[in-house]
Protein backbone atom coordinates (compact mmCIF):
# COMPACT_ATOMS: atom_id res chain seq x y z
CA UNK A 1 0.00 0.00 0.00
CA UNK A 2 2.87 2.57 0.31
CA UNK A 3 3.87 1.65 -2.66
CA UNK A 4 0.73 2.49 -4.32
CA UNK A 5 0.94 6.24 -2.53
CA UNK A 6 4.58 6.97 -2.88
CA UNK A 7 5.22 5.34 -6.24
CA UNK A 8 8.56 7.16 -7.35
CA UNK A 9 10.68 8.89 -4.58
CA UNK A 10 13.48 10.37 -6.18
CA UNK A 11 15.99 9.17 -3.25
CA UNK A 12 15.09 5.76 -3.62
CA UNK A 13 17.73 4.06 -3.10
CA UNK A 14 19.14 5.79 -0.77
CA UNK A 15 16.37 6.63 1.57
CA UNK A 16 16.45 8.52 4.45
CA UNK A 17 13.85 7.41 7.66
CA UNK A 18 12.82 8.90 10.36
CA UNK A 19 10.42 7.15 12.70
CA UNK A 20 8.90 8.51 15.82
CA UNK A 21 8.29 6.33 18.34
CA UNK A 22 10.48 3.66 17.15
CA UNK A 23 9.78 1.86 20.57
CA UNK A 24 11.81 -1.48 21.10
CA UNK A 25 12.58 -1.90 17.18
CA UNK A 26 9.98 -5.41 16.50
CA UNK A 27 7.79 -3.37 13.79
CA UNK A 28 10.45 -1.02 12.90
CA UNK A 29 12.36 -4.36 11.69
CA UNK A 30 9.49 -5.42 9.72
CA UNK A 31 8.61 -2.58 8.17
CA UNK A 32 12.26 -1.78 6.63
CA UNK A 33 12.10 -5.77 5.68
CA UNK A 34 9.13 -5.37 3.84
CA UNK A 35 10.44 -1.72 1.83
CA UNK A 36 13.59 -4.15 0.24
CA UNK A 37 11.15 -4.80 -2.46
CA UNK A 38 10.98 -1.35 -3.77
CA UNK A 39 13.73 0.59 -1.83
CA UNK A 40 17.12 1.05 -0.58
CA UNK A 41 17.31 2.38 3.49
CA UNK A 42 20.58 4.56 3.67
CA UNK A 43 20.22 5.63 6.50
CA UNK A 44 17.60 5.13 9.66
CA UNK A 45 17.36 7.52 12.69
CA UNK A 46 14.74 6.55 15.31
CA UNK A 47 13.40 8.68 18.48
CA UNK A 48 11.80 7.62 21.54
CA UNK A 49 11.06 8.78 25.05
CA UNK A 50 12.10 5.41 26.64
CA UNK A 51 15.69 4.20 27.77
CA UNK A 52 14.63 0.82 27.73
CA UNK A 53 12.82 0.25 24.77
CA UNK A 54 15.99 2.00 22.88
CA UNK A 55 18.15 -0.28 24.69
CA UNK A 56 15.96 -3.19 23.05
CA UNK A 57 15.67 -1.73 19.73
CA UNK A 58 19.50 -1.27 19.64
CA UNK A 59 19.35 -5.07 19.59
CA UNK A 60 17.10 -5.81 16.92
CA UNK A 61 18.83 -2.99 14.87
CA UNK A 62 21.96 -4.77 14.71
CA UNK A 63 21.47 -6.90 11.49
CA UNK A 64 19.71 -3.77 9.52
CA UNK A 65 21.36 -3.03 6.20
CA UNK A 66 20.98 0.16 5.91
CA UNK A 67 24.00 1.66 5.58
CA UNK A 68 24.11 3.83 9.08
CA UNK A 69 21.32 3.89 11.69
CA UNK A 70 21.07 6.05 15.46
CA UNK A 71 18.89 6.05 17.45
CA UNK A 72 17.88 9.21 19.63
CA UNK A 73 16.39 9.31 23.17
CA UNK A 74 13.94 12.18 21.98
CA UNK A 75 10.92 13.64 22.52
CA UNK A 76 9.14 13.79 18.85
CA UNK A 77 7.58 17.65 20.28
CA UNK A 78 11.09 18.99 20.72
CA UNK A 79 13.02 17.23 18.46
CA UNK A 80 14.72 19.63 16.33
CA UNK A 81 17.14 18.83 12.69
CA UNK A 82 18.04 20.13 9.49
CA UNK A 83 18.17 16.93 8.33
CA UNK A 84 15.50 16.12 5.50
CA UNK A 85 13.83 12.63 5.27
CA UNK A 86 12.05 10.87 2.43
CA UNK A 87 10.26 8.60 4.59
CA UNK A 88 9.02 9.45 7.89
CA UNK A 89 6.90 7.16 10.21
CA UNK A 90 4.99 6.98 12.99
CA UNK A 91 3.74 3.18 13.68
CA UNK A 92 0.95 3.64 16.83
CA UNK A 93 3.25 6.43 18.41
CA UNK A 94 1.63 9.52 17.79
CA UNK A 95 -0.79 9.16 21.04
CA UNK A 96 1.37 12.05 22.55
CA UNK A 97 2.93 14.10 20.09
CA UNK A 98 1.05 17.65 19.41
CA UNK A 99 -1.33 17.47 15.90
CA UNK A 100 0.46 20.86 14.81
CA UNK A 101 3.70 19.57 14.95
CA UNK A 102 2.62 17.57 11.97
CA UNK A 103 3.38 20.61 9.96
CA UNK A 104 7.08 20.93 11.34
CA UNK A 105 7.56 17.05 10.04
CA UNK A 106 5.81 17.69 6.57
CA UNK A 107 8.32 20.64 6.67
CA UNK A 108 11.36 17.76 7.13
CA UNK A 109 10.20 15.88 3.97
CA UNK A 110 11.88 15.56 0.95
CA UNK A 111 10.27 17.03 -2.32
CA UNK A 112 8.88 13.51 -3.03
CA UNK A 113 9.09 12.09 0.51
CA UNK A 114 5.77 11.04 2.60
CA UNK A 115 4.78 11.51 5.92
CA UNK A 116 2.73 7.90 7.39
CA UNK A 117 0.95 7.85 10.76
CA UNK A 118 -1.20 4.53 11.58
CA UNK A 119 -3.04 5.74 14.67
CA UNK A 120 -6.06 3.82 16.39
CA UNK A 121 -9.60 5.10 16.35
CA UNK A 122 -12.20 6.13 18.76
CA UNK A 123 -13.48 3.45 17.85
CA UNK A 124 -10.45 1.37 19.41
CA UNK A 125 -10.84 -0.77 22.70
CA UNK A 126 -7.58 -0.06 23.52
CA UNK A 127 -7.70 3.88 22.94
CA UNK A 128 -11.18 3.45 24.82
CA UNK A 129 -9.49 2.09 27.41
CA UNK A 130 -6.25 4.27 27.73
CA UNK A 131 -8.51 7.27 27.72
CA UNK A 132 -10.01 7.17 30.49
CA UNK A 133 -6.18 7.26 32.28
CA UNK A 134 -4.88 9.77 29.88
CA UNK A 135 -7.44 12.36 28.26
CA UNK A 136 -5.08 14.20 26.42
CA UNK A 137 -4.75 10.84 23.83
CA UNK A 138 -5.22 11.35 20.25
CA UNK A 139 -7.01 9.53 18.52
CA UNK A 140 -7.40 9.25 14.64
CA UNK A 141 -10.28 11.16 14.72
CA UNK A 142 -7.83 14.26 15.77
CA UNK A 143 -5.06 13.67 12.92
CA UNK A 144 -8.10 14.16 11.03
CA UNK A 145 -9.62 17.07 11.88
CA UNK A 146 -6.26 18.65 12.09
CA UNK A 147 -5.25 17.70 8.19
CA UNK A 148 -8.58 18.99 7.23
CA UNK A 149 -8.45 22.15 8.89
CA UNK A 150 -4.87 23.02 7.73
CA UNK A 151 -5.71 22.29 4.32
CA UNK A 152 -2.92 19.57 4.31
CA UNK A 153 -2.88 17.02 1.04
CA UNK A 154 -3.13 13.73 2.46
CA UNK A 155 -5.00 10.35 1.68
CA UNK A 156 -6.22 8.23 4.37
CA UNK A 157 -7.35 4.74 4.80
CA UNK A 158 -9.05 2.36 7.19
CA UNK A 159 -6.23 0.00 8.26
CA UNK A 160 -7.56 -2.80 10.90
CA UNK A 161 -11.55 -3.74 10.97
CA UNK A 162 -11.19 -6.33 13.13
CA UNK A 163 -13.78 -7.26 15.84
CA UNK A 164 -13.29 -8.91 18.86
CA UNK A 165 -15.44 -11.22 20.97
CA UNK A 166 -17.04 -9.37 23.85
CA UNK A 167 -17.93 -12.47 25.53
CA UNK A 168 -13.90 -13.16 25.38
CA UNK A 169 -13.52 -10.17 28.11
CA UNK A 170 -16.23 -10.04 30.13
CA UNK A 171 -19.71 -10.34 31.54
CA UNK A 172 -22.35 -7.90 32.51
CA UNK A 173 -20.78 -8.72 35.69
CA UNK A 174 -17.49 -7.12 35.04
CA UNK A 175 -14.12 -8.54 33.35
CA UNK A 176 -13.11 -12.14 33.30
CA UNK A 177 -10.04 -13.35 35.54
CA UNK A 178 -8.72 -14.71 32.35
CA UNK A 179 -8.99 -11.40 30.47
CA UNK A 180 -7.08 -9.48 33.47
CA UNK A 181 -3.72 -9.58 32.03
CA UNK A 182 -4.91 -7.83 28.44
CA UNK A 183 -6.38 -4.56 30.88
CA UNK A 184 -3.05 -4.83 32.81
CA UNK A 185 -1.08 -4.75 30.13
CA UNK A 186 -3.69 -1.96 28.08
CA UNK A 187 -3.79 0.49 31.09
CA UNK A 188 -0.17 -0.22 32.14
CA UNK A 189 -2.04 -0.97 35.70
CA UNK A 190 -1.14 -3.83 38.30
CA UNK A 191 -4.42 -3.47 40.28
CA UNK A 192 -7.66 -2.71 38.12
CA UNK A 193 -9.99 -0.22 39.71
CA UNK A 194 -13.81 -0.38 40.24
CA UNK A 195 -14.35 2.50 37.66
CA UNK A 196 -13.00 0.46 34.78
CA UNK A 197 -14.29 -2.46 35.44
CA UNK A 198 -17.74 -0.84 35.49
CA UNK A 199 -16.97 1.03 32.27
CA UNK A 200 -15.64 -2.42 30.41
CA UNK A 201 -18.77 -4.43 31.76
CA UNK A 202 -20.96 -1.63 30.23
CA UNK A 203 -19.59 -1.32 26.94
CA UNK A 204 -21.42 -2.66 24.01
CA UNK A 205 -19.71 -5.36 21.75
CA UNK A 206 -19.24 -3.22 18.96
CA UNK A 207 -16.80 -1.28 21.16
CA UNK A 208 -14.52 -4.20 21.09
CA UNK A 209 -12.87 -3.34 18.03
CA UNK A 210 -9.98 -2.69 17.05
CA UNK A 211 -10.60 0.19 14.57
CA UNK A 212 -6.86 1.96 12.97
CA UNK A 213 -6.09 4.73 10.41
CA UNK A 214 -3.35 5.40 8.77
CA UNK A 215 -2.67 8.46 7.26
CA UNK A 216 -0.35 9.42 4.21
CA UNK A 217 0.81 12.89 4.29
CA UNK A 218 2.84 14.89 1.67
CA UNK A 219 5.03 17.67 1.49
CA UNK A 220 3.39 21.28 1.89
CA UNK A 221 5.43 22.39 -0.95
CA UNK A 222 3.75 19.54 -3.06
CA UNK A 223 0.25 21.32 -2.32
CA UNK A 224 1.18 24.49 -3.13
CA UNK A 225 2.71 23.69 -6.84
CA UNK A 226 -0.94 21.61 -7.32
Amino acid sequence: KLHDQWPDPANKDHLHVLEIGCGDGAMTKHVLHQLKAEYKVGNYTGLDVSASLLHTAKEEFHTLSSESHQLLLQDANTYQTEQKYDLILSLNSWYGVETNKIAYYQSLLTPTGILVILINSQKNLIWQIRHIYDAQLLASEDIEAYLHSNKALFKQWPWNSKKWDRSQFCTTLGIKPEAVPFFQYVTREEKLDQTLKNTVASMPPASFSLAQEIFFIYPNEKLKKD
